[in-house]
């Protein structure tokens, strides 16, 4: 198995705030940066498991990357979009669950 360095993506940073803006809306502000710590450790999982997920046929997702591959969040509600290069894995997008329809 290879380990991989993550790369967050300046995307990825706005998409978190999103995330924590709207469970802060919704519950505490300390649920969220929970919620998103959550988050950021099953991205920085991405380092040795990225081999082991398929690259995907998504159209929704690929437009993110030709060969965008998608990790599926524990609690299943975002889809972590990522591609592989050699020595990297590069974290393009999180996206709802349920944008993800073909």
């Amino acid at each position: 198995m290879k380990i991989r360095k993550v790369i967050v993506l300046s995307q990825i940073r706005v998409d978190l705030s999103r995330i924590i803006s709207f469970i802060t809306s919704k519950t505490s502000e300390n649920n969220a940066l929970q919620y998103a710590d959550e988050l950021l450790f099953e991205i920085d999982s991405l380092s040795y498991l990225a081999d082991t997920i398929t690259q995907t046929d998504s159209k929704t997702v690929r437009r993110f990357h030709p060969q965008a591959k998608r990790m599926i969040s524990n609690n299943k509600k975002w889809d972590i979009v990522f591609h592989v290069t050699d020595n990297y894995v590069f974290v393009d997008k999180i996206l709802p669950a349920k944008m993800i329809i073909d």
